[in-house]
């Protein structure tokens, strides 16, 4: 199942799970999240893995220039990054089994 999931990520990101990871079958919790690109200023939904035993948590790249997200808050409102005008709201819509 985890090979499934590190598919979602770039090859360096891939790199650093197994790094950590090694040959164990370890505890994760893996969905999608709001984030906003620091250098394009985008509002993209990007993979995010956390390692429940070790701690360490994995984000995905910008999809549109790979440079480095800034998760956004659940439940927030916030300034559109891309106008800086508009009033967007992040809010989960869809419950999985």
């Amino acid at each position: 199942m985890l090979g499934r999931v590190m598919e979602a990520f770039p090859q360096d990101i891939q790199r650093k799970i197994v790094e950590n990871v090694g040959k164990s079958l370890p505890l994760f919790t893996f969905h999608y999240k709001a984030a906003v690109c620091g250098q394009c200023r985008n509002l993209v939904a990007l993979p995010v893995l956390e390692l429940i035993e070790s701690g360490h948590t994995y984000i995905g790249r910008c999809p549109q220039c790979y440079g480095e997200p800034e998760l956004v808050k659940e439940e927030s409102e916030m300034i559109c990054p891309g106008c800086q005008e508009a009033r967007v709201c992040v809010q989960d819509i869809g419950h999985w089994d």
